[in-house]
């Protein structure tokens, strides 16, 4: 398990975490597991910190800093993407919505 504060402390506040190598060189009972696992995982957490997924280092550096790049830019701008006002999404039926707030900011 890696050893940095990161890590740690995912592990403290108990996000699972989840090791995608047998579904590389795992057998036929390691990834009936690691499919266990992830249903355990997303049923109960609803999220789960994904590791050996084979995505580079550089990539995730870049998804972490255009990810802060959106989350930055106001309210209205960020909410151009917002999935229910983008009519080239599909919707499945919500229970909530966030016009009210459109109106008011």
């Amino acid at each position: 398990m890696p050893s940095n504060i990161f890590f740690r402390l995912v592990i403290a506040v108990a996000i699972p975490v989840i090791d995608l190598t047998p579904l590389v060189s795992g057998t036929v009972d390691e990834r009936a597991a690691l499919a266990r696992q992830w249903d355990q995982a997303f049923r109960t957490a609803g999220f789960a910190m994904i590791v050996n997924h084979g995505v580079g280092k550089d990539v995730i550096s870049a998804m972490r800093v255009a990810a802060t790049e959106f989350f930055h830019q106001p309210f209205r701008q960020k909410m151009a993407w917002y999935v229910s006002l983008n009519r080239n999404h599909i919707l499945w039926p919500r229970t909530y919505s966030v016009l009210p707030q459109l109106e008011n900011n």
